[in-house]
């Protein structure tokens, strides 16, 4: 009784742990295919990052615990990188050629046909086919690069140049081209999903005429941007960078390495530092 006593205090302490060092942090559980000796180790590694989620997988059950900061990644996204490694979930399929270079003790029993409102949208990723049985949106998300996704960053780091420059005419003729963009999109580089969520943003930002209160809108800005840099194969690295000074924290993106804050612009040029490098 003693000895179990132990475990559960142990446990919720790893769990308090976790909760420490991720901030934002949001747990979901998903069922996950894997029931050999070495699934928990592969599953954990492939879908933990520190600082930004973590992975609990209970082989008997056949269960993966998520943690992650909700403001860097998401459920899917961690998902993704589990199908990736060899294993099947609730929202990817693993890709035929990574399944079948699984140890034999690690192949498990596929079932992709009796899946109900499975999706058979295939998805290049690592000259790999992946395919998705839910999440309509993100499974129809193309993620080689193409000239629409390309024009998307594009406007979106004019728009930055504008914040550092705190210049609100530059901000709205760059917010309106932004527009102009998305509104000529057809789902080849966003999900439907994406689409709606930078769309809202940036007619907000057109909208309103304080330039802080369209610095904050700038940061929500980022998180689908973001998310966008993470799920495409980029042409150049992307430099996601952090202000710890404005709102509490606030991130964005930039084609260059060196810190302009768009956040401050000359009264903090140089305030932030890189988090993250995507390529």
């Amino acid at each position: 009784m003693k000895r179990i006593y132990l475990l559960g205090t142990m446990s919720l302490f790893s769990v308090a742990t976790v909760f420490a060092q991720i901030k934002n942090a949001e747990t979901k559980t998903f069922k996950v295919k894997g029931n050999c000796v070495s699934a928990k180790e592969i599953i954990e590694t492939a879908g933990s990052q520190k600082r930004i989620s973590t992975v609990s997988y209970n082989v008997k059950e056949g269960t993966a615990i998520l943690t992650f900061d909700k403001t860097k990644t998401t459920s899917e996204a961690i998902l993704k990188k589990i199908a990736l490694a060899g294993f099947d979930n609730d929202v990817y399929f693993a890709p035929d050629n990574v399944y079948e270079k699984l140890a034999k003790d690690c192949q498990y029993t596929r079932d992709k046909k009796s899946i109900d409102h499975s999706v058979h949208s295939s998805m290049m990723h690592n000259n790999s086919e992946m395919q998705s049985h839910t999440e309509m949106d993100h499974a129809n998300h193309e993620v080689q690069t193409n000239d629409k996704s390309q024009m998307i960053f594009d406007a979106y780091f004019k728009m930055k140049d504008a914040f550092v420059q705190a210049n609100q005419s530059e901000i709205l003729k760059q917010a309106t081209a932004f527009k102009k963009v998305l509104n000529n999109d057809e789902k080849e580089a966003v999900s439907a999903k994406e689409l709606t969520s930078l769309k809202d943003i940036i007619d907000k930002i057109i909208q309103e005429k304080n330039l802080k209160k369209q610095r904050k809108l700038f940061a929500e800005l980022t998180d689908p941007m973001y998310e966008l840099a993470k799920n495409v194969k980029l042409k150049s690295a992307i430099y996601y960078q952090n202000c710890p000074m404005f709102e509490g924290g606030a991130n964005w993106l930039s084609k260059d390495s060196s810190i302009k804050n768009p956040f401050y612009g000359n009264q903090m040029l140089s305030c932030g530092s890189t988090v993250e490098t995507l390529k």
